[in-house]
């Protein structure tokens, strides 16, 4: 096993583990407030077990993508 399967390994368990949450919080609803900010979140989101107010996703996605670049 060479150092690239290790860092696989260890990329793939931290994976497996925030997927593991998310499906947590989908099956017990999302938290009462943004993760990011603190405000409520809307009960739709939160039904769905989105983490982040409708405001902060749209900034991290906006980020996601001027990063991507």
């Amino acid at each position: 096993m060479d150092e690239a399967d290790i860092a696989n390994d260890y990329a793939q368990r931290d994976l497996d583990m925030k997927l593991a949450e998310i499906r947590s919080l989908q099956r017990s609803g999302g938290p009462e407030f943004c993760t990011r900010c603190s405000e409520a979140m809307p009960r739709l989101r939160r039904d769905l077990g989105l983490v982040l107010c409708i405001e902060c996703a749209h900034l991290a996605e906006r980020a996601a993508r001027r990063f991507s670049r």
